[in-house]
């Protein structure tokens, strides 16, 4: 699968939002489910009852990544139209999100679902390791989206126990960004320099 092909990647985020869009109008929950896993079954080649019952892990590798990433999107909008309390909508948010981290090397990809990506990991903040909030920062990052970065950052840094251990890697994820991607983000060399100081100032270090 080309990632890369535009029009493919924005086709298929296209017949989504139309997806999710029948979902919201669908009569009742039951409609809703129903429409759920037929789409699933039909996208992914599996049902939505086998998908609670597997991990991340191994639905990964039974998928091409085409269905790995149309889950992706479903279980997001399980989370948004489904979910019958906070907790299990950030449950579904924070598989949404895993699958769609393992795309954090695809540009197209990472640049058309920043957005999606970012709810998805506010809503499931307290379910996602340190090592996931910087997957999502590399997602950001890839896709262009430096202001998106720049929040992942710093939501890590706040619930990491060791800071400097991280503070190089972390420090690396600034480093090469063009004027121009910044700009498109509305961010500025500035703005950039000051999340370096940042992450040096707090551990008592300093940023040249």
């Amino acid at each position: 699968m080309n990632w890369e092909d535009k029009d493919y990647v924005l086709r298929l985020i296209k017949e989504f939002g139309r997806f999710l869009r029948a979902l919201r109008d669908a009569a009742d929950d039951q409609a809703r489910q129903l429409l759920l896993d037929i789409q699933c079954r039909t996208a992914c080649g599996i049902g939505l009852r086998a998908v609670d019952g597997m991990d991340d892990e191994a639905l990964r590798a039974l998928m091409t990544d085409e269905a790995c990433l149309s889950l992706a999107m479903l279980l997001s909008a399980r989370a948004e139209v489904l979910a019958k309390s906070d907790d299990e909508r950030s449950q579904w948010q924070g598989r949404a999100l895993r699958l769609m981290l393992a795309f954090q090397d695809e540009g197209m990809v990472c640049r058309e679902l920043a957005e999606t990506a970012d709810g998805l990991m506010r809503g499931a903040f307290d379910r996602l390791t340190a090592k996931e909030l910087y997957e999502c920062a590399c997602f950001f990052r890839t896709g262009g989206r430096i202001d998106l970065m720049d929040n992942a950052v710093f939501f890590l840094w706040e619930t990491l126990p060791d800071r400097a251990a991280w503070l190089d890697r972390l420090a690396g994820l600034y480093e090469g960004l063009s004027d121009e991607t910044l700009e498109a983000c509305g961010m500025s060399r500035a703005d950039r320099d000051e999340s370096l100081s940042r992450l040096h100032d707090e551990i008592g270090g300093c940023f040249r």
